[in-house]
This record gives structure tokens, C-alpha cells and sequence, in this order.
């Protein structure tokens, strides 16, 4: 039959097509839909049921091209020559959820286009058909009878079935909850199979139980709800036998709560939280109260500032008591007990007076028996209640009034001795007896310290001495420290000396620590603890300073002045018997490099005696100026020649000074001091390690 176009379709073969551009890949048998145009020629791409933009199908690709290639395709008509395998004969085809696909069971949701694309003609792997119809359309809605409607089913295929059936099956326990806009009922509906019903109650409604005994829930026309009662008297009325009427459960941390309100505004909240802690906070600067509804009263009341008031409700303080009785004879009480509150109880109360304001005031009671009384003129009376004052008066002067043949403050231990006495005439003393002249403080029944007449004052001692004598067995001492909120700080003590217990010493710290310790003779010893001055070294006076290291002196006249810069006895060493002939390397901590020098005019003075070799004695000096790592202006003095005492210093391998020293026999004696020129500054300088060797040099 000749081919017949009708803008871009025609019919050949019984067949109707019409050619166009594929806008992809397309495969033979694929349903496309038109996706736009090109020229005068459609494009087409694959159909796809879930997306409504590529729906509907306008047939199948007659043959497998690549994008932009021609394709004829079928719209009505056998298409022939396909791979139909996996169909039965008479099948209907529709377009499937996957892109270019057909299937015989289509699926999806109800945004799914479902679109009848053909029907299977012939089955066979290689050249099967299929006859094409339906394209360019989706599916009408077929026809129901009264009261069917279409529903999906648990394939999410629909089916038709019985409107009645179907609500039955939903309200029974189907998978959803119908909803409806409006439901009218002149009688009871029931609901479930448990014969639970709603109808209406006189004025209102009521959920019900099937024998109409239980009043479930019950709404009045006035909007009250009442649960197990048909009478509710409040918005929210619940009757219950049961421990607990109304349950509030939180599922999350905060806990439960209930807010109340008072005309529109947050007033209370009433919470627990997951601590199982109660509270019942007042909001807004409210005030919490407890009230006797039956008397109408404020039983107790806690402001907004955390003041509590019991009896009133403006209390001022942290705790007001209050007692609104207008007469005498009455008392605001605070009972304080343990154990059993009417046998172990003391009480603080305020009383207002028997008959009038003579005995008003503030009453101590410990078990019923009044111990104290302050009355608001100032007297206090101690003792059982009545109007005996002991003579203890704020209105008298002086304020505290002992009376007696002897008066006096007693203080006793748990025992009742160790009694202090205190008052005698004109004088005031602690401890002693009633002819003494002194202030005496006591401790164990003896004298600790005593102040005299004359204003001596002796601590220990019961010998007179002039000013402040302290006495004791345990090194008595004056002690010194910063105030500090840890007491951290180094503590001084001047007094006797702890080791031997004759010296005068000035320690520090925690232990004995003597820093400077003069002994009854004035010889003064520094720098060194426990070890006493020594003696016999001279025999005009007494040896007068000692000083266990080296001595700092020497201040500067001339062009620099001022500064202490020679140290004697900088250096002493006392050397074992195989020191014959040796050499010993005296290494410093001054530095000495070409980027950190310490930069010095220096003079040394060694003294040495050797007492192996029938003895020897030598002398030397050596000078030099250290500037960039070197020695300058090098000066050596030997006075005995044929012991060459004196060395060459050198610079160790990490940049420090080393005096050498020659030690020519066993057993050698060495000082050294060490002198600084005044033009620069002072050089804090020490020895930090000596060695032998038999060379000069190399040691460091």
C-alpha cells in the first residue's frame, strides 16, 4: 500500500507511524514519548510512567538507533520482530516505572500514569508482536456500580468494591483512620466490638460503656468534662476510687510539668524532672502560699526573694514567724528537736510581754524551762524564768557588772579543774591567786607569760628581765612572716640557736635552717646551718666574722666606683695523693663565644702548697681580658720557678672559661680569688666541675 503522510504520520501496511529524531538511545520495542521537536521532524525519548513530564507514550521504536538518528515509530498496528519471551499470549502492555520499559503487572503509587500500550500478539524469543493501540492517551475511569468505589488494595492495584465494605473494614482495624467532614446521628454510635458507645447525654454528650454505668467521659453544654461522673461541677471533674486520679508522664528528660494561669497570664508551674525532684515555682514575681481554705488563711507564704513567712504573708526576712493575736501573753515560736519532739527540743521565742512590756522580749526554753531571757530594754536574765536579772545589764555602766566578795569569770574543762580567776580590786589577772600584782596567763595550771606592774613582760620565765623575755626549752624564738591567705610564705625566726641551744641564730623555713648564728663570745658564722663558730684562732678578742664560703668585698675608687667586684677565696681545693704532677682543669660557668660572652677584666690569685715532695709552696697570678671567645692581653706571674702554678686558660667545647692549674706533688692545697674590673658589670660566675689530667689543655 502506498505510503500516506499526514503531517509527519501514515499508514503502510495497515499500520500507522510517523517519523522522527531520537533525543537518545533508543532500542527497538521501546515505548517513546515526544520530548520536542526538530525542524519539521518530532524528537522522541523514552517513556517513563512515574514521571508525568515523560507521559504519555506515542508508540514503540520500530528499530535500535543512537541519539539524533531517524526513527520510524509505531502508533497503531503490529510491530513484529521482538523479544516477547517473558509474556503470555493476550497479555496487556503497559508503559512500565523504569525508562523505555513495558510490563504486564504495573505497579506504583497513584501518581503513577497507567497507560495500555498494546497487547501481546505473538509469543517467541526473536519475533514475537505486539498489536500497538492507546498511544497518546491515559486510561478513563470505567464505570462503577452504585455504591462501589475503585481502592487499592494491598498490591496497590485497585479494585473495585462495596462503599459500606470497605468503611467496616477500615473502622475494624484497617491500616488508616478515615476522615470526615461532618457526621450526623440522631442516635448512639457504637464503637468496636466492645459495645462502647457515644450518645447524648441531658445537655451535652457522653462516651459510654455498653450497660450505661460508667459515665466514661461526659461533655456538658457549659463545657465541663467529667470523667467517671455525668454531674462535673468544674471545667475538669474526675471521680476515681483508684491512688492516683490524674497521671501527667513526660517522655523526655525536662520531665513532667503542669502551667497555670491567671487570666491569660503565666502565674505557677508545677514540675518533676528526671531527678525525681518536686518543685512548684511561682513565675513573674508571684509568691508561693499554702492556704487554709477552710479558715481562709495564709498558712505560709515564700516571696518572690526567697523570704519565708509563716503567719504572714509579707515576710521581710529570710524567716518571719508571726503571731496576728491581738493580746498579751503571746509567743512566736521556732522549736528546734531531735529524736522525740516533746522530750528533746529547745525553743527560740518572741514574747510579748505577761500583762505589759516589762518582761517583752526574746525567750531561750530548752525543754520546757526557760534558760534566757533578753528583754527589749537590754537586760538579759540567765536562769529559770522570772524577773531575777543577773546582774547583767546593758542599761548599767559597765555593761557586764560582776558582783562579790571575789569576782570573777570561771572557765573549766570537761573534768571541772584548770579553773582561771579574774578580778581583784584595780587589777585584772588570769590564773595566780587574789594577792598578785601581775597579769598572769596560765596554761596547765602554770605560768605561760606574766606582765607586771612596771610593764615587763616574761614569757616562761618567772625571772623579771627589762622589755620582752621569752624562756624556754625548745629553742624559744621571735618569728616573722608575710600574712598570705595560705601562709606560704618563708617564715624567719630570730632566738636560740636549736642546734646547740646557746647561740643566737636567725633561721627560716620549716626546719632549723640557722642562716647567721653569733655564739656568746660574738664570733658571727654565715652561710652555713649547724655548724658553730669556730674559736682559737686568735688571742686579741674574738674571732669576729666566718664565713663558710667565699667573701664578696673590695668597693672601687677612681674613674668607676661603687660595687663590690673581688672575691677571696673564690676557689679552694684540697687534693688527694695522686695529684703528682698533674694538671687541673677548673671549669666555670662564665660563657665565652663569639655570640655570648661574659665579658670581664679579670685577675687571679693562686695560692698552693703541696706537702708530698719534702713540701712546696707556690704562688701566681694570671690576667686577661675575654672579648668574642678570646683571651686578650694575657698576663701569667710564676713566683717560685720551679713550680709552675699558673696555667693557660682555654675555652671549653660548649663555650665556657677553664682555669688550668699545675699541681706539682700529692696532697696539694689550692685557693684561688678571683678580682673584676670595675668597668663592667659583676659576673655571677662559679666553678661547676674540676678534673685531672696530665695534659694543659683538652679536659672540657
Amino acid at each position: 500500500m502506498a505510503k500516506t503522510k499526514v503531517h509527519g504520520e501514515y499508514l503502510q501496511d495497515s499500520v500507522v507511524r510517523f517519523t522522527a529524531k531520537a533525543g537518545e538511545n533508543i532500542t527497538k520495542g521501546q515505548p517513546v514519548y515526544i520530548s520536542g521537536i526538530s525542524g519539521e521532524l518530532p524528537v522522541v525519548s523514552l517513556a517513563d510512567a512515574d514521571d508525568t513530564a515523560k507521559m504519555p507514550a506515542f508508540g514503540l521504536a520500530e528499530a535500535t538507533v543512537s541519539t539524533n538518528a531517524e526513527v520510524e515509530v509505531t502508533s497503531f498496528g503490529t510491530l513484529a520482530g521482538l523479544d516477547t519471551s517473558s509474556y503470555s499470549l493476550g497479555d496487556i502492555l503497559y508503559v512500565d516505572t523504569t525508562a523505555g520499559a513495558l510490563t504486564n503487572n504495573p505497579s506504583g503509587l497513584e501518581a503513577t500514569k497507567l497507560q495500555n500500550i498494546g497487547i501481546v500478539q505473538r509469543v517467541h524469543a526473536a519475533n514475537g508482536s505486539i498489536k500497538v493501540g492507546g498511544a497518546g492517551r491515559t486510561n478513563a475511569v470505567p464505570n462503577l456500580d452504585d455504591g462501589d468505589i475503585f481502592i487499592g488494595d494491598s498490591n496497590n492495584k485497585a479494585i473495585s468494591s462495596s462503599l459500606a465494605t470497605e468503611i467496616e473494614s477500615y473502622l475494624d482495624g484497617g491500616t488508616s483512620t478515615p476522615t470526615f467532614g461532618a457526621m450526623n446521628a440522631n442516635g448512639a454510635i457504637t464503637l468496636g466490638n466492645n459495645g462502647y458507645w457515644i450518645g447524648n447525654a441531658t445537655h451535652g454528650y457522653r462516651f459510654n460503656n455498653s450497660t450505661d454505668t460508667l459515665n466514661l467521659v461526659v461533655i456538658k453544654d457549659n463545657g465541663n468534662v467529667g470523667i467517671n461522673t455525668g454531674s462535673p461541677s468544674t471545667p475538669l471533674h474526675i471521680k476515681s476510687d483508684s491512688e492516683h486520679q490524674l497521671k501527667i508522664e513526660a517522655t523526655a528528660a525536662a520531665g513532667a510539668s503542669m502551667q497555670l494561669y491567671s487570666a491569660g497570664t503565666y502565674a505557677y508551674t508545677v514540675y518533676e524532672n528526671s531527678s525525681a525532684n518536686f518543685r512548684v515555682g511561682a513565675y513573674g514575681g508571684s509568691s508561693f502560699v499554702i492556704r487554709d481554705q477552710g479558715n481562709t488563711s495564709d498558712r505560709l507564704t515564700i516571696n518572690s526573694s526567697g523570704n519565708v513567712g509563716i503567719g504572714t504573708t509579707s515576710p521581710s526576712t529570710n524567716l518571719s514567724i508571726f503571731n496576728s493575736s491581738a493580746t498579751w501573753n503571746q509567743y512566736a515560736t521556732l522549736r528546734l528537736a531531735t529524736e522525740n519532739e516533746g522530750t528533746y527540743y529547745g525553743e527560740v521565742s518572741f514574747h510579748r510581754g505577761t500583762s505589759n512590756d516589762t518582761d517583752r522580749g526574746l525567750v531561750f526554753n530548752l525543754g520546757g524551762t526557760e534558760r534566757m531571757r533578753i528583754l527589749n530594754t537590754g537586760d538579759i536574765s540567765i536562769g529559770s524564768s522570772g524577773t531575777v536579772y543577773k546582774n547583767i545589764s546593758a542599761s548599767q555602766s559597765p555593761t557586764l557588772s560582776i558582783d562579790g566578795t571575789f569576782p570573777a569569770i570561771n572557765f573549766k574543762d570537761d573534768s571541772g579543774t584548770a579553773a582561771f580567776y579574774g578580778i581583784n580590786g584595780t587589777r585584772m589577772y588570769l590564773g595566780g591567786n587574789a594577792s598578785t600584782v601581775d597579769l598572769l596567763f596560765y596554761l596547765n595550771d602554770a605560768p605561760v607569760t606574766k606582765i607586771t606592774d612596771a610593764g615587763i613582760v616574761s614569757t616562761n620565765c618567772s625571772t623579771n628581765y627589762k622589755g620582752v623575755h621569752i624562756h624556754g626549752s625548745q629553742a624559744p624564738c621571735i618569728s616573722f612572716a608575710k600574712a598570705t591567705a595560705d601562709e606560704t610564705s618563708p617564715e624567719w625566726r630570730i632566738g636560740v640557736s636549736g642546734y646547740d641551744g646557746a647561740d643566737l641564730a636567725i633561721s627560716v623555713g620549716s626546719t632549723t635552717g640557722d642562716r647567721v648564728r653569733i655564739d656568746p663570745n660574738g664570733r658571727l658564722l654565715a652561710g652555713v646551718e649547724n655548724v658553730a663558730p669556730r674559736a682559737g684562732t686568735t688571742n686579741v678578742g674574738n674571732e669576729a666574722i666566718q664565713s663558710y664560703g667565699p667573701i664578696i668585698s673590695g668597693a672601687f675608687q677612681g674613674s668607676y666606683t661603687g660595687g663590690l667586684h673581688c672575691i677571696r677565696d673564690w676557689f679552694v681545693y684540697a687534693g688527694p695523693p695522686t695529684n703528682t704532677g698533674a694538671y687541673l682543669h677548673i671549669k666555670t660557668d662564665l660563657p665565652n663565644s663569639t655570640v655570648n660572652s661574659s665579658y670581664t677584666m679579670s685577675l687571679f690569685k693562686y695560692r698552693a702548697y703541696a706537702y708530698g715532695g719534702g713540701g712546696n709552696v707556690a704562688e701566681g697570678i694570671l690576667g686577661w681580658h675575654n672579648w668574642s671567645g678570646g683571651y686578650y692581653n694575657v698576663g701569667i706571674v710564676n713566683y717560685n720557678s720551679s713550680w709552675a702554678l699558673v696555667q693557660s686558660s682555654y675555652t671549653s667545647s660548649d663555650n665556657y672559661v677553664v682555669l688550668v692549674a699545675y699541681l706539682a706533688a700529692s696532697y696539694c692545697h689550692l685557693a684561688i680569688d678571683w678580682d673584676q674590673w670595675g668597668g663592667y658589670a659583676f659576673r655571677n660566675a662559679k666553678v661547676v666541675a674540676t678534673t685531672q689530667t696530665s695534659s694543659a689543655t683538652g679536659a672540657y
